[in-house]
């Protein structure tokens, strides 16, 4: 009874270890495979907060959630993720690897993003580092993503040193002889290291501008088409019955400017783009020579979705004696170069002076000019009017104090000519007229 159980348990461990064998068999290296460029796709997780993205190290396929992660009992039997079938190479772990054939178990562990909603988890595809977060993504496209100006101004210089390679003797260590197996030079059992290269970064003088010559083929056609308008007023036949225009040479250089970043995009990029153009002019009027020569044209990108991106800021002919002259004009705010009659017209055109007389300008004149000096102006007449009203407030408070002073002390004393309690029942009669005297009667002399 117990034999049968034995070689049952037997056979199946058999029967389970050439499974394994064979599916590992068929198995392919992914730590071997090429990054590739994955869609930006999201894919929101049964517990709907955690978000996971394509990994480009797993043929753009989308990263585990929580809920697919497995365990030891629910991964017994799968593949090696590592792809190690007996490759005889000498990594750490990885005959362990060959022969036990386990797959790789990352630890629970959760990094929660810098937006504090996105979590992401180790992939066990990628050696358990952690997935990238939403930003990460966002800064390596941004670096993924080459243009012009990565090409002309360069920040830094990078130098990278070779792989150093370090080689030790030794052979497999013997239980017969007592000697050092791993050190012993008589017994030469060679080993290389490769050490990963390393890479040293310079930092380089601030960013300077960098003009890239160009063919003049290779021109794009808004730039060719400025360089016609700048030469507009040459097409008359009476200006020039024969024109030769073509480049000399064109220099380019870009300049890139990141706009503000909006919320869940990445860094916009506007590019302003600056040509310098060499052209050689040949103007012939009744097979005479007007103007021969190389000029000098500055074009500058003023918007992309105008109707010409580029215009004419700088026009200038090269003279006899390597000098430059000016043969800018601008007409409806659009800049040309001269035609040779327009230029004789301008340098032939008499100098006039014009006398200024300056206006004078008295005290207060200048005060409303000057900002400064008119809050000066303000504050002393503000200050001034304060103090005349405190000095107001003082005097009328003082003369008030005064007269209720006055009343205080002589209110109980009668004024002068006025009658006091004594004299209450007196009566004052008015005066009257005085009477003349009587006339003494005459006595009688008789009785």
């Amino acid at each position: 009874m117990h034999l049968s159980k034995v070689l049952s348990a037997l056979a199946g461990s058999m029967l389970l270890l050439m499974d394994e064998s064979s599916s590992t068999a068929h198995a392919s290296p992914l730590m071997g495979m090429k990054k590739l460029k994955c869609k930006k796709l999201v894919y929101v997780c049964e517990d709907g907060f955690t978000k996971v993205y394509p990994n480009p190290f797993n043929g753009c396929e989308f990263d585990l959630c929580p809920e697919d992660m497995v365990t030891d009992e629910d991964d017994r039997g799968e593949e090696d993720v590592d792809g190690d079938v007996d490759d005889d190479d000498d990594d750490e772990g990885s005959s362990e690897d060959d022969e036990v054939n386990d797959p790789v178990v990352c630890k629970k562990v959760v990094h929660t993003c810098a937006d504090g909603r996105t979590k992401v988890h180790p992939n066990p595809l990628n050696d358990c580092d952690f997935d990238p977060c939403p930003e990460d993504v966002a800064a390596e496209d941004d670096r993924d993503d080459i243009t012009i100006e990565d090409l002309i101004d360069e920040d830094a210089t990078t130098t990278v040193a070779p792989p150093v390679t370090t080689s030790t003797q030794h052979h497999a260590e013997s239980d017969i002889d007592d000697d050092d197996d791993n050190r012993d030079p008589d017994k030469p059992h060679t080993t290389t290291v490769v050490h990963p290269p390393t890479s040293s970064t310079t930092t380089a003088a601030p960013k300077a501008v960098v003009w890239t010559s160009i063919d003049a083929s290779k021109a794009p056609a808004a730039v060719q088409d400025a360089v016609q308008l700048a030469f507009a007023l040459y097409n008359s036949t009476s200006i020039c019955d024969k024109l030769i225009l073509y480049y000399d040479s064109i220099e380019a250089h870009n300049e890139t400017t990141s706009l503000p970043k909006q919320h869940h995009l990445k860094k916009d990029k506007k590019v302003h783009s600056t040509f310098h153009v060499v052209v050689n002019v040949d103007c012939y009027l009744l097979g005479v020579k007007e103007v021969g020569g190389k000029f000098i044209l500055n074009l500058e990108q003023h918007g992309v979705n105008e109707a010409q991106p580029y215009q004419l800021t700088d026009c200038a002919h090269l003279e006899t004696w390597s000098e430059l002259s000016n043969w800018l004009a601008v007409r409806n705010n659009v800049g040309y170069c001269e035609t040779p009659r327009q230029k004789k017209r301008f340098d032939l055109q008499p100098l006039r002076y014009v006398h200024y007389q300056a206006k004078t300008l008295t005290l207060l004149d200048t005060v409303v000019r000057n900002k400064n000096y008119l809050a000066i102006v303000a504050a002393v007449a503000g200050a001034t009017a304060a103090l005349l009203l405190l000095v107001t407030v003082v005097l009328l408070r003082r003369r008030y104090c005064g007269y209720r002073k006055l009343k205080m002390d002589g209110g109980d004393e009668s004024p002068d000519g006025t009658l006091g309690d004594e004299d209450a029942g007196v009566k004052l009669t008015p005066p009257t007229k005085r009477q003349p005297p009587a006339k003494a009667a005459t006595a009688s002399t008789f009785l």
